[in-house]
Formats: C-alpha cells, sequence, structure tokens
C-alpha cells in the first residue's frame, strides 16, 4: 500500500498452529476440491515459523520436493512487509529480524545488511516493493497513455494520496515495464522475490478510476476487467521468473482483505503468497476493528486459499517511526 513509505517496520504475525515440517515458505498446492475447516489460532511467540505437516508435499526455491503421507496442514507464515529504513535498523534489530522472519520487504536495507541477514539465517527471503497500479506523476507524463482517467480525462490519484496517479494494468507496454521491473529486482538487485502491492482488488469503489476507459476494448472498466488484467500482469512476471518469491498484496473492501475467494484462488495459483497486510484496521479505516465473526471468516479464506493454491498468509500490524517520536522503533 502506498502508506509503506516512511515506514520503519512490521510487526506482529499470527501464526496458526501447525507442526513443524520442512520449513520452506513456499508449498505445492493442495487439492482444488478441498474443503475447509476453521482451525484454531493461536498467537505465535518470536522464533522459526510453524509449517506445514512433515507428510505434505514441498517444495523449495532451488526445485528439490519432499513427499509423505498424511494431508497436508495449512501453513501461516511470517512476513515483515513494510520499508525498513536501513539508517534506523541496528546489529540488533538485524539479529532479530533473522530469527523471527521468514520472508522480509527489505529493499532500504543496504546490501551489506542484507547479506548480514542471509548470514544469520540463510532461510531468509529478502523481497522488494513493487507498486503495481500506482506512480508518480512523472511516469504518467514520460507515459501519458498508461494513466488511468476519470471522466474530466485528468490522471486518478491512487487511494487517498495526492502524489501517486493510477496506471492502468491492462497496457501492455506497462505490463512489460513491471515485468523488467520485477526481473531485476530478482537478477541484477540481489532480491529473492517482490511483493506485488495492490494486486489483488477487492472493493469496487476503493480506487475511482474504474470510471475509465480501457485502451484495449474503448469500454469502461469493470472490477472484473481490472481484477484480469492484474492476473495477466502477476502472470507475465512469474513467466519471466519461475523460481522467483512472488508475494500479492490484498486491497480490501474498507475493512477486510479476502472477500472474494474465485479470485483468490486464481492468484493464489501464480502467487507464492497472498497477503492480507493489516486484519485489525483494514484498507482504509484504521479504527475499524474486526468482530469475531469477520475474524473467524479471514482465518476461514486464509486456509481455504491456501489449500487452493501456494501461498502464504501473514497478520501484519504496521509499527511506524514518526519523526519526532522516539518511543517507536522495533516492535516484533
Amino acid at each position: 500500500m502506498n502508506r509503506l513509505i516512511h515506514l520503519t517496520l512490521v510487526a506482529t504475525v499470527l501464526l496458526a498452529a501447525c507442526t513443524s515440517g520442512s520449513g520452506d515458505p513456499r508449498t505445492a498446492p493442495g487439492d482444488p476440491t478441498t474443503t475447509s475447516t476453521s482451525p484454531t489460532t493461536t498467537e505465535a511467540a518470536p522464533g522459526p515459523a510453524p509449517t506445514s505437516n512433515p507428510t505434505s508435499t514441498s517444495t523449495t526455491l532451488a526445485g528439490s520436493t519432499t513427499t509423505a503421507e498424511a494431508p497436508r496442514e495449512p501453513t501461516w507464515v511470517p512476513l515483515a512487509a513494510g520499508e525498513v529504513e536501513g539508517d534506523a535498523v541496528t546489529d540488533a534489530d538485524l539479529d532479530l529480524l533473522a530469527s523471527r522472519y521468514r520472508v522480509l520487504v527489505a529493499q532500504n536495507l543496504s546490501p551489506a545488511q542484507r547479506d548480514r541477514l542471509r548470514e544469520l539465517n540463510p532461510e531468509i527471503l529478502l523481497i522488494k516493493y513493487q507498486a503495481s497500479v500506482s506512480a508518480p506523476p512523472a511516469l504518467v507524463e514520460s507515459h501519458p497513455e498508461w494513466a488511468v482517467r476519470g471522466p474530466s480525462g485528468d490522471p486518478v490519484h491512487s487511494l487517498n494520496s495526492t502524489s501517486l496517479v493510477m496506471v492502468n494494468p491492462s497496457d501492455v507496454e506497462l505490463r512489460r515495464a513491471r515485468t523488467a521491473q520485477a526481473t531485476a529486482a530478482m537478477t541484477e538487485e540481489g532480491f529473492d522475490g517482490i511483493m506485488y502491492d495492490e494486486a489483488v482488488i477487492v472493493r469496487g469503489d476503493f480506487y475511482r478510476g474504474f470510471d475509465g476507459i480501457d485502451p484495449e476494448t474503448g469500454q469502461t472498466w469493470t472490477m472484473e476487467d481490472f481484477r484480469a488484467a492484474q492476473l495477466e500482469n502477476v502472470r507475465s512476471i512469474r513467466a519471466a521468473n519461475p523460481d522467483g518469491f512472488i508475494a500479492c498484496n490484498s486491497v480490501g473492501n474498507g475493512t477486510r482483505y479476502f472477500e472474494e475467494i474465485e479470485w483468490a484462488h486464481r492468484f493464489a495459483q501464480v502467487c507464492d503468497a497472498l497477503v492480507a497486510e493489516n486484519y485489525r484496521g483494514g484498507s482504509g479505516d484504521p479504527g475499524h476493528v474486526e468482530s469475531e465473526q469477520e475474524w473467524l471468516d479471514d482465518v476461514e479464506m486464509g486456509y481455504d486459499v491456501d489449500e487452493n493454491g501456494a501461498s502464504l498468509n501473514a497478520y501484519v500490524e504496521i509499527v511506524t517511526d514518526r519523526p519526532g517520536d522516539e518511543t517507536t522503533r522495533l516492535r516484533a
């Protein structure tokens, strides 16, 4: 999300109670006909994440597999998502990050800090944040055909931002540019993958730009069109980077992140992760606290997605380090 800019770190992760397994965050898709049941969830203490049942089939980044007998248990894997500010991170912080997280969005760490994390935890995956449908105005000025425009013809601003504008995910050249950007992160910049933000849009009016015109058809956008274009973008990135780690961040309906299970399944077949960035506040309403039933529904959705595709689901609470506020540094 755009609010990740200037965030120091992400904090709390909720895990399902699962038996230990291979420890790899990439797991093979389950049977798409599986019917999931609501599991009991517990708050995890710091340390290695629970993983799939050891009798499941697990696929590593290198492509090796292990196979056993009983059905796999869905897994909640800790993921720190946010822009970790390198200058604010101490050696002690690196020790904590390496011991607690298996996936870290860490483009603001220096190469030396990333090397240190890999020394401390050889299994950690360091990924880079990448926007999907928002861009600085300079990009739209150089490529005006990429902009999503409202009825007035003016570019539509992204979310509540006055500095970022929406770009059209169905534009073929933009798709190539996003794919090249992701590929460079994984092949030239030393990252294991990307967190593709705003990929799974749920709420129909979350962005106001859907009344713009699809350049491919000349017709008005629908949510189905938008999701289909986003899915094609993720497929393009996957085709170019078959072994890279792709986490797709979901934009919810204002209070919740997963609602449309059919589209969640489609993205789960391509991504390694569907990230629910913040269950507590949801998207666009930081004061909202989910009811017990909403929480149970979200847990059910997470397990169902996990059983129907290779996905990772993380509970994340964002902690900022605002200028002048010395009380908030690192909460993990």
